[in-house]
């Protein structure tokens, strides 16, 4: 296992925790929280599965240099080193860019956008968002700058004003959720988000996009709209930004209708 990992045996009764069970065979990058991309490889054994959970300290996290998005998609691979073919890709978010670019790199089954910014070759997603101002919704474009610290040498930056936090990423969540996810939140770096992304066209896999009707960070409108120009699968569900922890159990059967091939 690469430095920096660590293993955890997830029990099946926590399914609404995890979002993800019952995938035999199929490795799913996820971003179980924003800039927290996390790799689930869950492989069936025995009639109850057990699938094993594995954190990524992703490159820009804990003192990594600074790294563009086809570093991330790099570490992403190393991970699967040794998987076979049948992997399906899930991105939430930002780590779009990311999930984008592993089909490129070995042999990926299905690709998944959730909530995801997806990216445009040669354009890095910020002047993405220049070039396609309806990319963000209003009150997250209007609000992100003023709810983070300064960028320090790395471009990193930390969420400081959690009220907007919960507002964004987790408008339908419970108290008790909102406060545990905010304890995961980590410095982000802007630097990969600034790199122009390496993608000549958007890769040729089988893909779903999966659009949450309240998402206050990728504006719904546009996530259908970039839904039609890859050809993707579209999947609407209520919710904001954080379907996996707000209604974790209805991400899960979409997931697993993905890895069954339904």
């Amino acid at each position: 296992m690469p430095e920096g990992f660590a293993e955890v045996d997830v029990d099946l009764s926590t399914r609404d925790e995890v979002g993800v069970v019952e995938l035999d065979l199929v490795s799913v990058l996820f971003s179980l929280l924003p800039n927290e991309p996390r790799a689930i490889n869950a492989k069936t054994a025995a009639p109850t599965p057990s699938p094993i959970f594995i954190p990524l300290d992703m490159p820009g996290f804990a003192g990594w240099p600074m790294p563009g998005v086809d570093a991330y998609a790099d570490f992403v691979c190393a991970d699967l080193r040794g998987c076979d073919d049948d992997v399906v890709v899930v991105a939430h978010s930002l780590a779009g860019a990311t999930g984008a670019l592993v089909p490129d790199r070995r042999p990926v089954r299905h690709l998944v956008y959730l909530c995801a910014a997806v990216p445009e070759g040669g354009i890095g997603l910020f002047d993405q968002w220049q070039a396609q101002p309806d990319m963000v919704s209003t009150e997250f474009a209007d609000g992100w700058l003023q709810a983070l610290t300064e960028p320090d040498e790395q471009l990193r930056t930390a969420w400081v004003d959690f009220d907007f936090v919960r507002k964004v990423f987790y408008a339908d969540c419970d108290e008790a959720t909102v406060t545990a996810a905010i304890g995961h939140l980590r410095p982000q770096s802007g630097y990969p988000f600034s790199v122009p992304c390496s993608l000549s066209e958007h890769p040729s896999v089988r893909c779903t996009s999966v659009v949450c009707s309240e998402d206050r960070v990728v504006n719904p409108d546009w996530s259908r709209r970039k839904a039609r120009d890859i050809g993707a699968d579209l999947v609407e569900l209520p919710g904001s930004h954080s379907p996996f922890l707000s209604r974790p159990s209805v991400v899960a059967d979409v997931l697993l209708r993905v890895a069954d091939g339904n």
